[in-house]
């Protein structure tokens, strides 16, 4: 980091510090000797201008003074002078702001123009986080004076929130990243904007904080957690901060975290741990795992803790972290893997929904040691427990019983999600396990890496068709469905018609497809002729009884390259599934068939 980068984030924070009453400036000239000299006139004028009367209502502006303060990150030394003919200042503030302006260099000239923007400008409320309280307590400060506050409630920039000791608490900040509050937990939001970059800022005063946080590419987004003495950025990660007086712990689970402790830079990478006192680092290890658990069957999986939090995934696509000290892989890209870290000792409910057809098993892994329970082929839903102790300083990991429970069909999961973009736009697992399965064959027979355009064509397909049966529209329904028939592209048809399949396993989907197809039995026999070519004998069937079809099977429809020659029955194997003629060696997925079949080929 340069030095005009450091003088920043220290100009950054001892304006926050000086606002908020939390540091005088003598305060903040001992905490940085080194840059006394450029700080002081800086921080004066920002106190002289703090002093003077402010018209009513008005309040610290701070998206105006962060979008400032990343100017002169960004270019230190250049911008402070493209920005001075910029701006308009009127008034005694600007008056006395460019007496110290005109003496400084460009650098604290650009910050002491930022000291208006901090101070003289009314506040604008843009954005809020949503508050969930799972047990316990939560307060927000009012006037000085902490008040309870209930689920659901509206978190804004400038509100300080604590949870009691009875507290277990989560924020959903709009761009779907979370902060789940262990109890004994104080924090408070000094920026929050909801729009393009994002910017996320919680100081955090005590407790335990775990994050979850949206990967944003957009230049200048920030999420940030800062303490009095250090400060931790991220992009996209998942990490927990242990705030203990003058010490942190910071716990990296997933990604990479960055914290900066005055002008040092620690990284804290996956699986790592650093605990730093004061301005120094102290200690950094390992992140001690107590073992991790697979559902390696065709189940969505979350775990669900006896206050209601969760961890896991639903077939919609909906993926929450909500449990500190355990993470989840995305079933929709292979078997879904949780892994244990700081979790709390507790019994928790291991709760298992279908998203496609087989069987399989859970698998526990603690200190290498496995440990199998199977999953019934026709269970619709599941459930098991699971119990983590404590012995001897570390965690211990066990299955309560030897099978789960069957139960019914769970149609509303006792899972609490805030709606975000992040959700609405997650496309459900059976889906993502279809798109997956194209491009798994697609780099196979071209032998790339790269994703294949089957894919993003299979996913685009599928939100058209999530959309037109929204709509209810047989209409709409029946032009996505063409899609299936209309290009040339078999690899994409092959994906699309996996999608579809993947789809009607919900009876109601099937019902809206076959309606939409009632009236237009010449598509419904397109589909299915090319169907034919394209899926194993398992899928096609499933298709044909969600189309409501019975009786002789479609012949193959014909190559184009080729005379066209009615598709050989394909030969049994010994586990019931129906090879067919395929390039390359099929493979099979969560009872789903993978490979690709040659149009017209015995």
């Amino acid at each position: 980091m340069t030095h005009g980068r450091d003088l920043a984030i220290i100009i950054d924070r001892c304006l926050d510090e000086l606002v908020a009453g939390r540091w005088t400036v003598s305060d903040c000239l001992d905490r940085y000797p080194e840059y006394r000299a450029a700080l002081e006139p800086v921080l004066g004028a920002a106190a002289a201008m703090h002093a003077l009367p402010r018209r009513a209502g008005a309040a610290p502006d701070r998206i105006r003074r962060a979008a400032f303060m990343e100017m002169i990150r960004e270019t230190p030394q250049q911008r402070a002078r493209w920005w001075m003919p910029r701006l308009t200042l009127a008034g005694l503030h600007a008056a006395a702001l460019s007496r110290y302006a005109a003496a400084a260099a460009p650098i604290f000239a650009a910050a002491a123009i930022g000291v208006v923007l901090l101070v003289g400008q009314p506040a604008s409320f843009a954005a809020a986080s949503t508050l969930t309280v799972f047990s316990g307590t939560a307060e927000t400060q009012v006037n000085g004076t902490w008040t309870p506050v209930g689920d659901g409630a509206s978190i804004r920039r400038g509100d300080r929130l604590r949870t009691a000791a009875d507290g277990h608490a989560m924020l959903t900040f709009p761009d779907g990243s979370t902060a789940s509050l262990a109890p004994g937990t104080e924090i408070a939001i000094e920026q929050l904007s909801a729009g393009r970059p994002r910017n996320v800022q919680v100081r955090q005063f005590s407790g335990r904080l775990w994050n979850d946080v949206v990967t944003n590419e957009h230049a200048g987004s920030r999420y940030e957690i800062h303490t009095q003495d250090a400060l931790v950025q991220v992009q996209g990660t998942v990490f927990e901060t242990t705030v203990d007086g003058a010490q942190m712990l910071v716990s990296t689970a997933e990604g990479a975290v960055d914290v900066v402790l005055g002008r040092e830079h620690v990284d804290v990478p996956r699986g790592q741990s650093v605990r730093t006192e004061g301005q120094r680092l102290a200690d950094r290890g390992p992140l001690p795992g107590a073992g991790t658990l697979t559902i390696d069957a065709p189940f969505a999986a979350a775990l669900l803790s006896e206050r209601g939090e969760a961890t896991g995934a639903q077939p919609d696509g909906a993926m929450f972290l909500q449990i500190r000290g355990v993470t989840t892989s995305n079933p929709g890209v292979g078997p879904q893997r949780f892994e244990f870290q700081r979790l709390d000792p507790g019994t928790y409910t291991l709760t298992l929904e279908r998203f496609g057809q087989g069987g399989g098993d859970i698998v526990l892994n603690v200190g290498g040691t496995e440990h199998r329970v199977p999953l019934d082929n026709a269970a619709g839903a599941a459930q098991v427990r699971v119990r983590v102790e404590v012995e001897d300083g570390k965690r211990h990991v066990q299955l309560v019983e030897d099978a789960p429970r069957a139960v019914p069909p769970v149609v509303s999961p006792p899972v609490r999600i805030v709606e975000t973009e992040r959700t609405k736009n997650a496309p459900d697992i059976a889906t993502q396990r279809a798109a997956a399965a194209a491009a798994a064959a697609a780099k196979r027979s071209t032998g790339t890496a790269t994703t294949s355009p089957s894919t993003t064509g299979a996913e685009a397909f599928a939100a058209r068709l999530r959309q037109a049966l929204a709509s209810q529209n047989a209409a709409a329904i029946r032009t996505v469905l063409r899609e299936t028939v209309s290009g040339a592209d078999s690899n994409l048809a092959q994906a699309q018609l996996r999608v579809l399949v993947a789809q009607v396993n919900a009876s109601d989907v099937a019902r809206q497809v076959s309606a939409a197809l009632a009236t237009d039995e010449a598509l419904r026999t397109q589909i299915l002729g090319r169907a034919a070519t394209a899926l194993p004998a398992d899928l096609l069937e499933r298709l044909r009884q969600a189309l409501g079809v019975s009786g002789p099977r479609p012949q193959a429809e014909p190559s184009p390259a080729r005379t066209p020659t009615p598709t050989a029955r394909p030969s049994e194997r010994d586990d019931g599934r129906n090879r067919g003629a395929v390039l390359p060696s099929p493979v099979d997925i969560d009872g789903m068939r993978l490979g690709f079949v040659r149009a017209g080929m015995p």
